[in-house]
């Protein structure tokens, strides 16, 4: 097999991962709000009786731990994105004889981030992708106006 065809199976591999990971992403957001209405009608038909401290805990709790979920996830989505960047950019021009590095295929792939790298991505990810950080901005800002009001 030439390293041509092996570099379009890896992508074809990148890109079915990363379709996979958006797919957990729309899971991870389903589940964050089912969990954060869920507290959020229980704490307001007063089911759930707490000190005003711990209420806003127990509202703030999920919204933080499953953006903090996302992030992870999508941090995962920006490395396998940088990946088959690579390998398109190999293929795009590609020339006999040329070999296909190593880090290119889909196994060796995570361990050629280092831990600073995948913190960086992380924080960019939690930060910088406008989807995720406006998403849980605004269950921040409405949990927070449920916690007044309630």
């Amino acid at each position: 097999m030439k390293d041509i065809e092996i570099a379009s199976k890896q992508l074809e591999q990148f890109y079915t991962v990363i379709e996979q990971e958006e797919q957990r992403i729309v899971e991870i957001r389903k589940w964050a709000i089912t969990v954060w209405l869920a507290i959020i009608i229980s704490i307001a038909s007063n089911k759930i009786i707490v000190i005003e401290i711990v209420e806003s805990l127990i509202v703030l709790l999920p919204v933080v731990m499953f953006w903090l979920l996302e992030g992870q996830q999508q941090m995962w989505m920006i490395i396998d994105g940088q990946k088959a960047k690579q390998i398109e950019e190999f293929i795009a021009g590609y020339k006999t004889g040329q070999k296909l590095p190593l880090v290119y295929f889909y196994a060796s792939s995570y361990g050629s981030f280092s831990y600073q790298q995948k913190i960086k991505l992380y924080l960019k990810a939690l930060f910088l992708t406008e989807r995720l950080f406006l998403f849980y901005l605004l269950v921040l800002v409405i949990s927070i106006l449920c916690i007044i009001i309630f």
